[in-house]
């Protein structure tokens, strides 16, 4: 043998094994495995997990430092990002925002309370006040502002006051009381809208930037009509504008009070609740990771065993005629009179389970009523009342000719009497039938089977016809085929044959008479 006299370089190999993959260029390498991170789909770029299942080979991570750094590598190529995590800027806060938050810090820093006046002012809009100004309030009385209707006599004191559910004390039953978190500000309410005033509210209680205004709230005060227990709720603007009406018409102010729920805030949502949530898990790795990829555990043992059944069906009954729910391509069963069947996935269980439990075949569906209702209507067919007479006749004379010889009356002459001399006919064959109308051999043939031993085998004709049994075909078909098409045992699928055999010779002496 001829030795080596060195390892052979990457210069001395030859194609293919130079090949470079041109895309190598472009995909970034990992430093914790030290190989290529492959582009990643897009489902996978905003649900991240530990695998990718949606390409093709799937993709694996083995650490999740593995797949913050997939993250940190295709999230700026494809600028697609998690929604866990998504690095969206927050608004700015509004002057009332920053000027309620200082001033609730200044509340809990100072026993010194907050004037009316400047609570209005941020509401308003205006600047917050600086901590000098607050500095200037604490050293007397005397040196507080102006009140709220000196500085602006159109200006109310507004207590809202927000429900919620109160939180669940482990080991303690549930309660249904709610717990109501009250916040005081002042705003003229005679340049005011119920929208303003919802999003004023909403702003107050630090809710502005997850909720639409619009809620309805409860708006009562000292001497309103029905007080707090019947206090009316304001939904419209109609509704704002009367009882705006009987609060103007007060000589003094009085407080206003406007009350709203949780409960009611659940329309007006500006971002999944999902979404919102998703920062009180980001310490949780278990919770971020892996929460996204299917289980086969997930799902209950029917399910997965007749999810194959289903793909089947699929796959045999889909029609061009008919679309989905969605606009997907559609499934129909086609019946014997031509009649669509919309498959639905109520309709596409039941026939997997019927078929698993052996009620059914992939070309037959079961026989209830769920496929029975639209297939026992009127079809597309035409059928005529000659037609319907000729498929009852058929019917019905094996039946009469399966009976007994009439059985002859005694005769009343006298016995020396002899009748003349006749020609024998027990020879003769009984009168034939008409002839099926063309099409319709292989539904008289299993009526007429029906009608003989009993056995109705009428609800598979589609089957049959699918392959191409018909009645002169079926005595030489396999017995245990047709056993499986009727679902049915041997025994009868061997009366089928035989009878088979016998029809279609009478059918071919009907052929030739005709």
């Amino acid at each position: 043998m001829t030795q080596l006299s060195h390892i052979p370089s990457d210069d001395d190999m030859q194609p293919p094994f130079t090949q470079r993959d041109p895309n190598d260029d472009d995909v970034p390498r990992s430093s914790v495995t030290g190989q290529p991170i492959h582009r990643l789909s897009d489902i996978w770029l905003r649900n991240p997990a530990y695998i990718d299942g949606a390409r093709q080979p799937p993709l694996f991570f083995q650490s999740v430092e593995a797949i913050d750094e997939a993250i940190a590598a295709w999230g700026p190529r494809t600028g697609i990002w998690p929604t866990y995590n998504r690095s969206v800027p927050s608004p700015p806060d509004t002057p009332l925002e920053q000027s309620y938050a200082l001033n609730a810090t200044m509340a809990r820093v100072t026993p010194t309370p907050i004037p009316t006046a400047t609570v209005a002012q941020t509401v308003q809009g205006s600047q917050s006040a600086t901590p000098g100004s607050t500095q200037q309030e604490g050293e007397g009385d005397g040196a507080e502002g102006p009140s709220a209707s000196a500085t602006n006599p159109d200006e109310y004191i507004i207590c809202s006051s927000f429900l919620s559910p109160a939180p669940l004390v482990p080991g303690a039953k549930p309660t249904k009381k709610s717990q109501s978190t009250i916040k005081v500000f002042s705003h003229d309410l005679t340049a005011m809208s119920r929208m303003e005033l919802s999003a004023v509210m909403l702003l107050v209680h630090r809710l502005g930037q997850a909720f639409h205004p619009g809620v309805r709230f409860r708006m009562y005060w000292a001497g309103s009509a029905g007080g707090k227990s019947g206090a009316a709720s304001i939904l419209t603007d109609a509704d704002f504008d009367v009882n705006l009406a009987a609060l103007f018409r007060k000589r003094i102010k009085p407080e206003v009070c406007v009350e709203f729920s949780s409960m009611d805030l659940e329309p007006f949502h500006i971002q999944e609740v999902a979404v919102q949530n998703a920062a009180a898990g980001v310490n949780e790795e278990e919770l971020i990771f892996g929460t996204q990829v299917p289980q086969v555990s997930s799902f209950t043992t029917n399910t997965q065993f007749h999810g194959v059944y289903i793909m089947e069906l699929k796959k045999k009954h889909r029609c061009d005629q008919h679309c989905g729910e969605h606009g997907e391509p559609g499934y129909c069963y086609v019946a014997p009179d031509g009649t669509h069947v919309r498959l639905n996935m109520h309709r596409l269980r039941l026939w997997a389970a019927a078929w698993a439990a052996g009620e059914a075949t992939k070309y037959q569906p079961p026989n209830t009523e769920v496929f029975d209702s639209p297939r026992n209507g009127v079809g597309t067919g035409s059928t005529d009342l000659a037609t319907l007479q000729s498929l009852v006749v058929a019917a019905l004379l094996p039946t009469v000719l399966a009976g007994k010889k009439r059985v002859r009356s005694p005769s009343l002459s006298p016995r020396h009497y002899r009748t003349p001399p006749r020609a024998s006919t027990s020879h003769l064959s009984p009168p034939l039938s008409p002839l099926p109308p063309p099409g319709t051999e292989l539904e008289v043939f299993l009526a007429a089977f029906n009608a003989k031993e009993g056995i109705n085998f009428t609800s598979y004709v589609s089957a049959f016809e699918q392959l191409d049994l018909t009645p002169d075909v079926i005595p030489s078909a396999d017995t245990a085929l047709i056993a499986d098409i009727c679902m049915t045992t041997i025994g009868k699928a061997l009366k089928l044959k035989i009878f088979g055999k016998k029809w279609s010779a009478r059918f071919a002496r009907k052929c030739t008479v005709s």
